[in-house]
């Protein structure tokens, strides 16, 4: 049985417009997710400038080879300034060395972190460490290392970086609607 010709043309239209839609929807993805990216690397730039690091931030941008071109800055650094031990809350740049973290990391404002080798010391059993707080967090690092309390390293360490954002407050209930009229 075949279909009226007026039919046929509501599908095809209405397959049109949904093939449009998809297509609209896919480039509005694609738009969001290069302006996320976009919006990442400015703030990554204006804390790196603010922080007065001797090394222009765009040797971070992705595709360069940052380690190399910025090992002289960090092989440059006072002994003193090249390896550290954090255990409050993280904020603002960590530039050095090496960076040693506890296996639960809270943040407390935007942090970037660019070190030759980061470290979390894990007093508990697992093999997971996480950091969070509701700030950005920027990590450069070429190793990456967990291990416990004696300095063994940890088989397939994972790291869980949470920044999402405090719980909102309870919302309140609508007004009552009202009933159809016939």
């Amino acid at each position: 049985m075949r279909m009226p010709s007026k039919f046929r043309a509501i599908c095809l239209i209405n397959l049109l417009i949904i093939s449009l839609a998809s297509n609209l929807l896919s480039q509005e993805k694609k738009k969001d997710v290069s302006t996320a990216r976009k919006e990442y690397w400015e703030r990554l730039r204006e804390i790196l400038i603010t922080s007065k690091m001797p090394f222009d931030p765009n040797l971070l941008t992705p595709g360069t080879d940052w380690i190399k071109q910025i090992e002289p800055f960090i092989d440059r650094l006072p002994d003193d300034k090249k390896v550290f031990r954090k255990s409050e809350p993280l904020k603002g740049v960590y530039f050095g060395d090496t960076l040693y973290l506890p296996e639960t990391v809270e943040l407390s404002e935007d942090t970037v972190i660019v070190v030759r080798h980061l470290i979390f010391t894990k007093s508990s059993p697992g093999n997971t460490v996480t950091i969070k707080g509701p700030h950005k967090f920027y990590k450069f690092s070429v190793d990456l290392k967990v291990i416990d309390s004696t300095g063994v390293g940890i088989e397939g360490p994972q790291v869980v970086i949470d920044v999402s954002g405090p719980k909102g407050k309870d919302g309140s209930n609508g007004k009552d609607g009202e009933s159809g009229k016939s």
